[in-house]
């Protein structure tokens, strides 16, 4: 039987490789079946900017006055009628020339909320849009935090995890992991999750273009800012609305039913979900996160007219 010097390194090999194989193949498995539905998410910037505790120049939450106050885009999301999704789909070159005409609206209507380094989006190609790479991002921001041995704990845990479920039932030491192996593995995963949404809507939306125009005009054609301001349910942090009638409220104009996210009592995503030509269906029904009474936080503004004590700003080369 191998050594354990020697099995960590196969192990981490077929990690690698089993990341390359979603990157070219959509999966695992291989090909991931087409698509059954369209699922359009807005975030109230309200919530999320709520939960800002540090500012970058690429999170919209930090812009001051200029700051969105209307529910942004969060993503044009394929989804299936047995509530799973497709991911890592075909893998493409993104090119920001083929949206350059559409920046200026992306930026307004479809912005990041968060510090993120740009460089790392769409495999280093391209902007953050859709947030494509959420996940190598949080482990690189924990990563930077080694400090405390309990994160040490948690990530060695998930690596071991990670390799027990490719058949490598190893327990690696956590500075081993930490020291050697986990810089590997982030290269492998930022190279492999790449354009996860927008390449897994095809064969209905074969482009980058297609995929960014075609979420603005549908974002543009139900305004639910505007649906819900005329139904009375505006931005407030007193007030608190029934989530009954902010699901009808939308119902009524849009003629089906969406699917409203919380963070506690406030509303911090709704979904508008539809059918591959874009006419509108019912979302999937789920146990809902919100409570009966929920809140449209207002905006808080935030940025450099902030004061340092209410929030810290860090350059974009440091950002999280």
């Amino acid at each position: 039987m191998a050594s354990l010097s020697a099995q960590i390194p196969l192990c981490l090999a077929l990690m690698m490789a089993a990341c390359l194989m979603i990157g070219i193949n959509g999966s695992i498995d291989g090909a991931q079946r087409e698509f059954d539905y369209f699922a359009l998410s807005l975030q109230w910037p309200g919530t999320i900017c709520h939960k800002t505790r540090h500012c970058c120049s690429s999170n919209a939450c930090c812009r001051g006055s200029n700051s969105p106050t209307e529910f942004t885009i969060h993503g044009l999301w394929p989804d299936y009628n047995d509530g799973t999704w497709p991911s890592c789909c075909y893998r493409s070159q993104f090119d920001v020339k083929e949206i350059s005409t559409l920046l200026d609206a992306l930026e307004k209507y479809w912005p990041s909320l968060y510090c993120g380094k740009s460089s790392t989006c769409f495999s280093g190609k391209g902007l953050f849009w859709a947030h494509e790479v959420d996940i190598v991002l949080y482990f690189l921001y924990v990563s930077k935090l080694f400090s405390t041995k309990a994160r040490k704990l948690i990530i060695a845990s998930f690596l071991n995890l990670l390799m027990a479920k490719l058949g490598c039932n190893l327990e690696v030491g956590t500075n081993t992991l930490l020291s050697q192996y986990l810089p590997l593995l982030f290269v492998s995963i930022a190279f492999s999750l790449a354009e996860k949404h927008g390449t897994c809507s095809s064969p209905v939306i074969r482009d980058e273009y297609s995929y960014f125009i075609t979420t603005l005009n549908v974002y543009f054609k139900y305004n639910v800012t505007k649906i819900l301001n005329e139904a009375g349910y505006v931005p407030s942090n007193s007030e608190r609305y029934p989530l009954g009638g902010i699901v009808s409220a939308i119902e009524n104009s849009f003629r089906a039913t969406p699917e409203v996210i919380c963070s506690k009592e406030a509303v911090e995503e709704i979904r508008l979900c539809f059918f591959k030509d874009f006419k509108p269906r019912n979302c999937l029904a789920s146990k809902t996160s919100c409570p009966k009474y929920v809140s449209l936080p207002a905006y808080v503004s935030m940025g450099r007219e902030a004061s340092e004590s209410e929030i810290a700003w860090i350059p974009d080369d440091e950002a999280l």
